[in-house]
Parts: structure tokens; C-alpha cells; sequence
């Protein structure tokens, strides 16, 4: 090897070795951005919706309530800092995006109300759909969609972890003992259903956990 080969080859270690030492800043999202969902769609050529392949820069996609006719409520005078969407969860299923949310607000005391919105783009703030509202007479938040292999569909909300299907409703976890289960999501794999919380508030201690069953109405262990 003479040393015009020895420069190039050492160029070329360090050149792999920058690439490999590559850093980005948190947060990727600056300001005040909790909770985050994301989902992946094979159609949409195998990426990630809203983000690239790479996850470290991110681009505004589209807003999926930015109508006044959509959600009133969200455009009172009186709205608290506290107030709005909590937690949405997106889905994508047979062609159309699924957003599923909470919308807090204390106006006539704790009673959150579940939303679902519905688009076929993502980039089109307009082409999202007006809410349907779901009954939640448990009065929780942090909602999640799952589609079953069967094609039955379920939602599951926080605080006691609760799962709907259709009308029926049941309680299948409360979590490992700590305070405030929340945030459910679901997921099925290789004959279990997974069930990941957060628990024990949102200060210190709080904590993610995880659960399966092999049914989805449990019981969970984990």
C-alpha cells in the first residue's frame, strides 16, 4: 500500500466514523407538545406519517380541527390554559386516517368529551371531517383505537384501563398499583394483546408499563 492509498483509505474511515457520530437536538418538537401519536403506513411508500425515515426532522402535516364549525366549544372566549384536546392517538385503516381525542374542558365541570376524525390526506387541513362524538359516561380521557383480527372495533380509555366495543364496555387493568393509569394503547401480536399504560401521575415516578392477555377482554398480566 503506498501513501496515496493510506491517505484515501484513512479519509474514507473518517468520513464513516462522522456519519456514524452524527448528533440532533431534542426536542425535535420545540415548545409545548405532549403526548405525541405516530402511526406507520405501508401504502404511503413506506414511511412514516408526518416525518421521514430518519425521525429527526419533522414537518407540520395538517391540523385536523381548524374549523370553528368542528368543535364551537374550542373557540369560547372563557377557555382555560388547561382546556383543549388531551392525547390523541392516529390510526390509519383501509385507506382513511383515524384521529382519536379527548377534548377537556371545565365549563360545566370535568367532562371530557371523546372525538373522532376522520381524513383520506394528511396534508389537507380541510379534507379532515367534522367529529363524531362518542358517549363516555366514564367521563376519561387518552382514547385508543384497535381493529381486531376479526375486524371488530375498540376503543380504550384512561383511569381504570377501560375497553369499548360497540356498546359493550369492560375493565381489564388497573395497572401495577401506582395512581392514574392512563394513556392505553393497544397492539396484537403472535397470539397476545398487549396493553402499554403510563402510571403514576405526571411528576416524578411516573412510569410506562406493560401487560398481554391473550384475549382482549384479559385477564393481563405483566
Amino acid at each position: 500500500m503506498n501513501i496515496s492509498q493510506l491517505v484515501c483509505l484513512l479519509g474514507f474511515v473518517i468520513r464513516l466514523s462522522n456519519a456514524a457520530n452524527t448528533t440532533f437536538t431534542n426536542p425535535i418538537l420545540p415548545a409545548f407538545n405532549p403526548d405525541p401519536s405516530c402511526t406507520f403506513v405501508k401504502e404511503w411508500d413506506n414511511t412514516f406519517f408526518c416525518i421521514p425515515r430518519h425521525l429527526v426532522h419533522w414537518k407540520h402535516a395538517s391540523y385536523a380541527i381548524s374549523r370553528g364549525d368542528q368543535l364551537p366549544e374550542l373557540y369560547r372566549n372563557s377557555a382555560l390554559q388547561t382546556e383543549g384536546t388531551w392525547a390523541s392517538t392516529l390510526r390509519y385503516r383501509d385507506g382513511t386516517f383515524y384521529l382519536i381525542t379527548s377534548y377537556v374542558y371545565w365549563h360545566e365541570g370535568w367532562g371530557p368529551i371523546i372525538l373522532l376524525l376522520t381524513t383520506t390526506d394528511p396534508y389537507d387541513d380541510a379534507a379532515w371531517s367534522g367529529p363524531v362524538r362518542f358517549e363516555n359516561p366514564e367521563k376519561e380521557i387518552d382514547p385508543d383505537l384497535f381493529w381486531d383480527d376479526d375486524g371488530k372495533f375498540y376503543m380504550s380509555v384512561a383511569r381504570g384501563i377501560f375497553i369499548r366495543q360497540c356498546l359493550e364496555t369492560f375493565i381489564v387493568w388497573n395497572g401495577t398499583g401506582d395512581r392514574n393509569p392512563e394513556g392505553p394503547h393497544i397492539y396484537n401480536k403472535d397470539g397476545y394483546y398487549y396493553l402499554g399504560i403510563g402510571e403514576g401521575g405526571t411528576e416524578t415516578n411516573h412510569s410506562g408499563v406493560i401487560s398481554r392477555s391473550t384475549s382482549i377482554s384479559g385477564p393481563y398480566e405483566g
